[in-house]
């Protein structure tokens, strides 16, 4: 037996999505998946795409057939973008974070394509709410262009699994003659994306004017499905008078929109409590109010057979349905708590009965208290001490925090891939203030190149850095007006720049390597990498939790990282001893990681797999990069 093989070699790279519905679909239908190769030559497996029309007969809409969607130049594309895997990684920069060690919060930096992916692994199904306020393609704005025109390798070259450049930001005038279908190339693959994020009763919002508001609701409907379109809430954005503009004639926009999906089971939003309920009526059986049962719409999400019933031989019209329940109505019928008035069924209320507090609807049409973009401006600029000029696309902090508070709880994640100038993150500090943290994980492209506008209208040379200082400040300012809560409110965050990967091609492509490379391939990893570097790919590839604590113990002069506590246990230094072995694995870490190239010899390397096997009963699973 080869002990060599107990010991795998982490992927390093993002899920291959592509492979990971496909294996769905091979347990649905296990006659549809066969083996093909792919475009180098590699045994996979296939979908067999005839045989599973063939499943699908009585439902399958054949290929040219006329249907109800949104397509456009680059869609085929689009989605590609979002299957296909990259190699690139996260860089922790602790210089630029905010408690770095403890925090449980997330800045990361780069491109948001690349960022959804990298997250994939660790946060899949875990985010309680995404929010994000991407460019409104007012024809103005500057918008990630993706390349999607090539063929996949042109792809992978682009997204930087050979080269390192990523996306680029671009302007998409109105003259562009794909002016919507950029924007919407640049959409899809990252809310498709950020969809596996959310956990099942997770919420996903986004800020929209009229622009893009038609496209984004078809295209999010097929995302997220229909059924899951909660509603649309609409703000007041700005309050001076508005005057027809342009030689169009169109009305200068008041109003913005922000459009809720869940991603399937989430329908239940926290209330503000507004007061208690009165129960001003007395009996000889204690205090109660009288509720009138008013039949209600038996349409929509709310209906249910159940609450169609005689209620004291009452039924309701015809489409319509009781407001409670047949058990519900049938307790207060044995209390004798239900009377007739008129044709009205009114039942006795009583404190216990219901919840005593009164709320607050979710959201009005318009609301008047949550600010405006001027407020939001103003604030920003007070935060940054008049460093900013003229930042015009600022969301108001008290419209967010009281979408955190609607959509989430305490210890739920929150994520924004869109960050701009770090409204969810200041958002996210202020709430927590109010009802208990929330861990926040914000996305910012930082690109000093594509923002000249920017570097006119303030003192920083692109939004990321903008973002980062506006995300200090806040925290600082929380802190100052709740000191009692000092000590003990998280108001950090953990800076991650993407970039490529630590690990040199030879890594990934050992087969591909040409005789002349051999001997600038003997380093397989980046001499520009710190082990720190190291340690977070490894945690991205495990699916470690990035905002986990991480301490240092030096063992034989070698430094051992521990995540979590023993969640994860890293030496990535050379010449590893038995010693340092042993240490690792008395404490049973879930997971231990060393350098392929650390253990000096093959003999080691076999005795460190036997060591943590037999000392820690197979509880760990240890791997090499």
């Amino acid at each position: 037996m080869d002990n060599k093989q107990n010991i795998e070699k982490l992927d390093m790279t993002t899920p291959n999505i592509t492979d990971a519905n496909v294996a769905r679909i091979a347990e649905l239908f296990p006659n549809v998946v066969t083996e093909g190769r792919d475009e180098n030559g590699k045994l996979t497996h296939v979908v067999d795409f005839d045989a599973l029309k063939q499943e699908l007969s009585d439902s399958i809409v054949e290929g040219p057939q006329e249907r109800y969607r949104l397509d456009w130049p680059g869609k085929r594309e689009a989605m590609l973008a979002a299957n296909t895997p990259i190699t690139k990684t996260l860089r922790p920069v602790r210089e630029e974070s905010v408690d770095f060690d403890t925090t449980k919060n997330l800045f990361i930096e780069g491109d948001n394509l690349d960022a959804l992916k990298l997250l994939q692994e660790t946060y899949l199904g875990k985010v309680k709410m995404i929010y994000i306020d991407p460019p409104y393609n007012t024809g103005k704005d500057f918008i990630y262009k993706d390349n999607f025109t090539g063929d996949k390798q042109d792809y992978l070259e682009d997204s930087g699994q050979v080269d390192e450049e990523g996306g680029k930001l671009v302007a998409n005038p109105e003259s562009n003659g794909r002016y919507h279908s950029d924007w919407l190339s640049m959409m899809y693959p990252r809310l498709k994306l950020a969809r596996n994020l959310l956990r099942d009763d997770g919420n996903f919002l986004i800020s929209l004017d009229e622009n893009e508001i038609n496209n984004a609701r078809i295209i999010l409907d097929e995302i997220f499905g229909k059924t899951n379109f909660v509603g649309t809430i609409a703000w007041e954005s700005k309050t001076k008078s508005q005057n027809t503009q342009g030689a169009y004639n169109k009305l200068q926009p008041k109003v913005e929109y922000i459009l809720l999906y869940t991603r399937a089971s989430g329908r239940r939003f926290n209330l503000r409590v507004a007061g208690e309920k009165a129960y001003p009526e007395i009996d000889e059986k204690g205090k109660y109010r009288l509720h009138r049962q008013e039949a209600m719409s038996a349409q929509g999400i709310r209906g249910r057979e159940t609450m169609i019933y005689d209620m004291l031989e009452i039924s309701p019209p015809e489409g319509r349905q009781w407001q409670v329940g047949k058990e519900t109505y049938e307790k207060f019928l044995s209390r004798d708590d239900v009377f007739l008035d008129g044709q009205t069924p009114v039942f006795k209320m009583r404190p216990g009965d219901e919840r005593g507090s009164i709320t607050e609807p979710f959201w009005g049409f318009f609301s008047k208290d949550c600010g405006t973009a001027e407020s939001a401006k103003k604030e920003l600029s007070g935060l940054l001490d008049g460093k900013i000029h003229a930042f015009d696309t600022v969301k108001p902090t008290q419209i967010l925090s009281d979408l955190i508070f609607h959509c989430t709880k305490q210890g739920d994640i929150v994520l924004d891939f869109f960050a701009g100038s770090g409204s969810t993150h200041n958002a996210s500090f202020v709430e927590s203030t109010r009802s208990g943290e929330r861990t926040v994980i914000s996305v910012q492209l930082g690109n000093a190149s594509t923002n000249v506008e920017l570097k006119e209208a303030s003192d920083f040379d692109d939004v990321s850095q903008l973002s980062k200082e506006r995300i200090r400040q806040a925290g600082k300012k929380v802190l100052e007006e709740n000191s009692d809560q000092a000590g003990t409110l998280d108001v950090g965050f953990r800076v991650l720049k993407i970039d490529s990967s630590n690990m040199n091609d030879v890594y990934y492509a050992p087969g591909e390597l040409e005789q002349g490379s051999l001997l600038d391939a003997v380093e397989h990893i980046k001499p520009d990498r710190t082990a720190e570097d190291l340690l977070f790919q490894v945690m991205l590839d495990w699916g470690v939790d990035l905002a986990l604590p991480i301490t240092l113990e030096v063992i034989d002069g070698k430094t051992v990282y521990w995540v979590g506590e023993d969640n994860l246990a890293a030496c990535f230094d050379l010449k590893i001893t038995e010693n340092i072995i042993k240490a690792m694995a008395e404490r049973k870490p879930l997971r231990a990681v060393f350098r392929d190239d650390g253990f000096g010899s093959d003999d080691m390397k076999i005795n460190a797999g036997q060591l943590f096997a037999q000392m820690t009963d197979g509880h760990t699973d240890m791997k090499v990069i």
